[in-house]
C-alpha cells in the first residue's frame, strides 16, 4: 500500500500580527508507513518565503490560478534526495509534492508544485538550494473531456439527461476534478421572477436568488454543436452566461463571483496604502451582442465594429430566462405552501436597471454599461502594508467601491499589491 512522507515546518511569525507555516507532502507509489517529519530537526530552513499572486483577465473569465514560488536551506540534502535520488524511495517519489501555506492558522493556499521548477543548487558538503513552484491543479478541468474524437458524449459525472440540478452541483462538480474536498464559494445578486409550474402558474415569486437555480447539465453535456470540448470550455461559458469569473484561490476553495460587483456586506479595510494610482486597463467597447441559443434570441447595444478591443460577443449562451420560454428553474424550500419547482421567466441587476428582463437583454446591458463607460474601464493599483487581505472580498478607499481582480501578497516584505475595478461613489 502507497504511503506518504509530511514534512511540517515551524509556525513563524512573518510579521507583527501574521503567522507563517509550510506543510510539504510527497506520495510514494510503494508500499510504507506514512512518516511525518519535523522541518527542524530535518535541517530544513525557509529562505525565501515568497510570494502569492491570483490575477484575473478581464477577456478571460478565467481566474489564473495562485502561484507561489519557495526557497529552503536543505542542510542534510533531504529534499534533494527525495527530488533527485537514485534509492528506491526517491525512484517512486512524486516530484508533485503537496503544498499547503497557512496564515494564522488558516489555509492560505494549496497547491502541487510544478516539475519542471524545481531547482537544487549545492551550497556545501551535503547542503543545498531548493527552489520549486507551486499552483492548484487546475489543468485536470481542462483535461477532462466532455465528448469524444466522434462527438460522443462521455458524460463524466453520470448526469441524468432531463433532470435538473443545482448550480451548487454542477460547479462543485468540476472543480472536484482539482480536490474532492473543494468548497465553492457564490457570490451573486441577480434576483429572478419565477412561476411554480405544478400547479402550473398558481403561485409567483419575484425574490428568488442566483444559489436557488435549477439547470439541466443536458445542454453542455449533450450537445456536441455546441462547441464546448471540456470542462474548462463549460466554466468559461457558465461564467460568460451569468456575467461572473470564476476559479481557485486554492485547490480546497473555488469561486463564483459576479463581475463589477460591491458587496457591502463583504467588506475588508486597507492598510496603509503606500502607493496609488488610478489606471484605465480596459478599452471601451462600442458594439454588444448577445445571443442565446435555447430562445433563438439577441440582444445588441452601440454601433457594430469589427474593431479589435472594441466589441463584445457572445452567441453561445446555452440558458435562457424568458416570459417566452426558458430552461431554467429554481426549487423553493421554505415550508409554506409555495413550495416547489419554479420555472423562471424574469431576471433584474438593480446596479443595471430596476427593470424585469429576459437574461439576454440583461448581459447586453451589463456588459455594455460597463464596458462603454470610461470610468468602469479603471483598475487602480493599490500597495499596501500587511498580508491579510481576501480575494473575495471588496473594499472602500477614500469614498469609493472597489472590486479586486489582482492580488499579490509577498511575504517577505510584509505588503501587498492589489487592483481592483473602480465601481464607484459609495
Amino acid at each position: 500500500m502507497s504511503y506518504s512522507t509530511v514534512i511540517t515546518f515551524p509556525i513563524e511569525n512573518i510579521n507583527a500580527s501574521d503567522t507563517y507555516q509550510l506543510i510539504l507532502t510527497f506520495d510514494h507509489s510503494i508500499e510504507g508507513t506514512n512518516r511525518n517529519w519535523d522541518a527542524e530537526t530535518k535541517k530544513l530552513l525557509i529562505s525565501n518565503h515568497g510570494k502569492i499572486k491570483w490575477e484575473y483577465k478581464l477577456e478571460d473569465t478565467f481566474l489564473v490560478p495562485g502561484v507561489v514560488d519557495l526557497e529552503i536551506i536543505d542542510k542534510n540534502g533531504v529534499l534533494d534526495d527525495l527530488f533527485f535520488g537514485n534509492n528506491y524511495i526517491a525512484l517512486n517519489t512524486d516530484k508533485q509534492a503537496k503544498v499547503e501555506i497557512k496564515i494564522n492558522g488558516s489555509t492560505e493556499f494549496i497547491g502541487h508544485i510544478l516539475e519542471d521548477s524545481i531547482i537544487s543548487t549545492g551550497i556545501g558538503a551535503f547542503s543545498y538550494m531548493i527552489n520549486f513552484t507551486a499552483t492548484p491543479k487546475m489543468d485536470k478541468i481542462k483535461a477532462e473531456m466532455i465528448y469524444d474524437e466522434d462527438d460522443n458524449p462521455l458524460n463524466p459525472f453520470g448526469y441524468t439527461w432531463g433532470e435538473k440540478y443545482t448550480i451548487q452541483t454542477i460547479l462543485s462538480d468540476i472543480f472536484k476534478l482539482v480536490n474532492e474536498n473543494v468548497s465553492v464559494e457564490i457570490i451573486h445578486d441577480w434576483i429572478f421572477k419565477g412561476k411554480r409550474s405544478d400547479p402550473f402558474d398558481k403561485y409567483e415569486k419575484d425574490d428568488i436568488t442566483f444559489e436557488q437555480l435549477l439547470l439541466t447539465p443536458d445542454v453542455m453535456y449533450n450537445i456536441p454543436a455546441t462547441g464546448l470540448r471540456n470542462c474548462r470550455d463549460i466554466l468559461q461559458n457558465f461564467a460568460n452566461s451569468w456575467a461572473a469569473f470564476t476559479g481557485m484561490i486554492h485547490e480546497e476553495k473555488a469561486f463564483f463571483k459576479k463581475l463589477f460587483n460591491y458587496n457591502p456586506n463583504n467588506l475588508q479595510e486597507l492598510g496603509q496604502v503606500n502607493e496609488f494610482k488610478k489606471q484605465y486597463k480596459y478599452m471601451l467597447v462600442q458594439y454588444v451582442k448577445i445571443r442565446v441559443e435555447v430562445l433563438n434570441s439577441e440582444a445588441k447595444a452601440g454601433v457594430y465594429t469589427e474593431m479589435n478591443g472594441r466589441y463584445f460577443v457572445k452567441e453561445d449562451i446555452f440558458y435562457g430566462v424568458s416570459a417566452a420560454g426558458n430552461n431554467v428553474w429554481a426549487e423553493i424550500s421554505e415550508g409554506g405552501s409555495e413550495d416547489g419547482t419554479y420555472y423562471l421567466t424574469h431576471v433584474k441587476d438593480t446596479n443595471i436597471s430596476p427593470s424585469w428582463m429576459w437574461n439576454g437583454e440583461l448581459l447586453k446591458d451589463f456588459w455594455y454599461n460597463n464596458r462603454s463607460n470610461i470610468q468602469k474601464n479603471r483598475a487602480d493599483y493599490f500597495d499596501v502594508s500587511g498580508v491579510g487581505y481576501n480575494y473575495l472580498k471588496d473594499f472602500n478607499y477614500n469614498g469609493y467601491k472597489y472590486q479586486i481582480i489582482s492580488l499579490e501578497k509577498d511575504f517577505e516584505r510584509d505588503k501587498s499589491i492589489i487592483e481592483a475595478l473602480f465601481l464607484g461613489a459609495l
